[in-house]
């Protein structure tokens, strides 16, 4: 259920811990969760790890020496919600309703350097959708990009 999700969480953003402080990046992870947690989320542990991995490798990628990245987890009714927003320079507003698409790159420069196919992100979406979910991706009022998951609850009795 829900305790086994922020345990999810908590495995994909220990690694990263290091080289988010190797960079001066502010690693925190906000949750309105209070247990005990009743809705079993149906979940397959593995594809949201590879999601969230995702997300924080693109963070990490883009938030400048110094900045922050906030993982914030909350419950709406019916809905589960991980959001993942740095304070790096944000999305070209251009490229945002493209960024899920296949070997789509925001940033044309830094594709060879980086050896990424763009791929991750396409990925990540097709697997937020195979778990009935979404992803989306937008840019925060205050500056940086921000991607939210997006999980179904089951309706309690289910």
């Amino acid at each position: 259920g829900l305790a086994q999700f922020l345990a999810v969480v908590e495995r994909v953003v220990e690694p990263v811990r290091p080289q988010a402080s190797a960079h001066q990046v502010t690693l925190t992870v906000e949750t309105s969760l209070q247990g005990p947690f009743s809705p079993q989320l149906l979940i397959d542990a593995m594809r949201i790890e590879q999601i969230l991995n995702n997300l924080l490798s693109n963070a990490l990628r883009y938030t400048p020496s110094g900045g922050q990245i906030l993982i914030r987890i909350e419950k709406k009714p019916g809905w589960m919600q991980v959001q993942v927003q740095d304070n790096g320079p944000g999305l070209p507003e251009a490229s945002l309703p493209h960024i899920f698409e296949r070997f789509y790159r925001a940033d044309r420069s830094r594709s060879r350097a980086e050896g990424g196919t763009g791929l991750g992100l396409a990925i990540a979406r097709q697997l937020a959708q195979a778990h009935a979910g979404e992803l989306s991706a937008a840019n925060h009022p205050a500056g940086g990009a921000i991607f939210t998951l997006t999980l179904p609850l089951p309706a309690p009795g289910d």
